[in-house]
């Protein structure tokens, strides 16, 4: 699921308007029409009070997609997170593999 899917169903789950979650966040209404329809994403500020308003991480926010894999090259169990800014392949101790 998309971040801008993500926004609108968490907005949906508290039955609030696109107005009532900008007043929320302060910010215009058009900002979250926007964001909703994935036509522009929040700056990291925004994403922090989405993130604290719903009660989620950032990464729930804009991770499209994690896969667990296990990497033939020696490196062990590895996950790859996908997100609308970039790919990036991470040992499960936390450690970048590959951006």
């Amino acid at each position: 699921m998309e971040f801008n899917e993500k926004l609108q169903e968490l907005r949906k789950s508290r039955s609030m308007t696109q107005e009532e979650l900008a007043e929320a966040l302060f910010v215009s209404r058009t900002a979250i029409s926007k964001w909703e329809q994935g036509r522009g994403y929040p700056s990291l500020d925004s994403l922090k009070e989405i993130s604290k308003f719903f009660s989620v991480t950032i990464d729930d926010l804009i991770c499209s997609d994690v896969k667990r894999h296990t990497d033939g090259g020696g490196f062990g169990e590895l996950i790859s997170v996908n997100s609308p800014l970039r790919s990036r392949r991470i040992q499960l101790d936390g450690t970048l593999i590959a951006a």
